[in-house]
């Protein structure tokens, strides 16, 4: 009499054959390393910050949002600007900047905002943003509706 289905033993990726002969299967235990990205948070007012989505607010939806999507966002890749306003081009703000410098050092290729209006409020800077970071072969990630560079909405997001 023959098993069909046998029990994985001790963890390991061997299954062990309860009537016949093991089979290893491999391919099944790849497992993908979490893509790092960065999380862009800003308020422009302190009014909005306790009103509004605070800055709080905004880190824990981005490092749910990145834990979901299996992105890999230590702290130190959280860039904040409190007190600007998003009439601001994104790299011109403090935050912004050293954003795109980090981006562009460690090959950043996911970046995330709790909503697209954290990053611009101009449509010429970000189609130039965007257009940016497609050079870098980045993405830009609204939360909670994702809007990526490769769907419609993102290229004209």
């Amino acid at each position: 009499m023959t098993r069909t289905h046998s029990p994985i033993v001790n963890g390991s990726q061997k299954r062990v054959g309860v009537y016949s002969k093991g089979v290893t299967y491999g391919a099944m235990s790849k497992q993908t390393q979490a893509e790092p990205c960065v999380l862009y948070i800003r308020v422009s007012t302190t009014r909005q910050a306790n009103q509004g989505v605070s800055l709080k607010a905004q880190i824990a939806r981005g490092k749910l949002h990145a834990q979901y999507q299996n992105f890999l966002l230590p702290n130190t890749h959280i860039f904040v600007d409190r007190g600007v306003s998003a009439k601001t081009p994104l790299w011109s703000r403090p935050a912004g900047k050293q954003m795109k410098e980090f981006i562009a050092k460690h090959k950043i290729k996911q970046i995330i905002a709790y909503r697209m209006d954290r990053l611009f409020r101009s449509t010429i800077d970000c189609l130039a943003t965007v257009e940016e970071l497609d050079e870098f072969g980045d993405h830009c990630e609204g939360h909670p509706k994702t809007v990526g560079g490769t769907n419609t909405g993102g290229a004209v997001f």
